[in-house]
């Protein structure tokens, strides 16, 4: 520098010169750096903002993914139950209708006691061999062909009794068809020597006597007053029929009414 000026002021302020330039590059490199490291430390965190970011869209889609799943079973839940109700509304309307054609029949059986008249089974055994199916207080009317769920007709008598009133063999006879079956509940036939059938319905339970094939005396107990099958809510009751020969169902009214009662 001082061989390149004319005097020693000259260099002498050449040289302060250059040190005001170096000190405010200086300067200007320090905040370069300074701002450089500022910007790096923006861009971590705008770089942890945006990984925040992501992470909480994430949960956020699995959070919804998570409600829609739960949406939807509880909509399948409601559409069950909505069905389930629909179904036990219809059972109920049904057993309404069941109960007020059994009290209806309950009500004339009031105003109208049995009375005995034309017993005679064509083919069967005499008169006095025949006892009344149920051995305890009943109460009964002439139901024959009453109408019954489904279009179909009554083929019996419903003798209404208290649950638990024992249920007796009217014969001497075999049983058969011991069992359960969705319209009788537990029922059972009864077979007398000269072949007539005498079926037995909605029992609560059977006796020990009721076995399939097992040979019964007249007054043998079968089994039990309830109200099984579809009978299930109704007063409880035993249905019971007459196949004269083993053929079709006849009006058991003034059959039964003609029977001598056990005890």
């Amino acid at each position: 520098l001082l061989l390149t000026t004319g005097s020693l002021q000259q260099a002498q302020q050449a040289g302060e010169l250059l040190d005001q330039v170096a000190r405010g590059d200086a300067g200007v490199v320090t905040t370069v750096k300074a701002r450089r490291a500022r910007l790096e430390g923006l861009e971590e965190v705008q770089a942890g903002a945006e990984a925040t970011r992501r992470r909480e869209l994430a949960d956020a889609e699995d959070r919804r993914a998570a409600v829609a799943a739960v949406r939807a079973e509880q909509e399948a839940l409601l559409s069950d139950a909505r069905a389930e109700l629909k179904r036990l509304v219809k059972e109920e309307r049904e057993r309404q209708r069941r109960l007020r054609a059994l009290e209806a029949a309950r009500t004339a059986y009031l105003t109208s006691m049995p009375v005995a008249g034309g017993t005679t089974l064509a083919g069967a055994l005499p008169q006095g061999d025949y006892l009344f199916p149920v051995a305890g207080p009943v109460q009964f009317g002439d139901d024959w062909g009453y109408a019954r769920a489904g279009g179909r007709s009554h083929q019996g008598i419903d003798l209404f009794a208290a649950r638990g009133t024992p249920v007796v063999a009217v014969a001497d006879g075999t049983l058969f068809n011991v069992g359960w079956n969705g319209l009788g509940g537990w029922r059972l036939w009864v077979r007398d020597a000269s072949g007539n059938g005498f079926y037995y319905a909605h029992m609560d339970a059977y006796s020990p006597a009721a076995r399939e094939g097992a040979a019964v005396t007249r007054g043998t107990v079968l089994g039990y007053v309830g109200d099984t099958g579809d009978a299930r809510g109704t007063p409880t009751h035993l249905h019971f029929e007459v196949h004269p020969g083993g053929g079709g169902p006849v009006r058991p009214y003034p059959i039964v009414t003609g029977w001598p009662r056990a005890g």
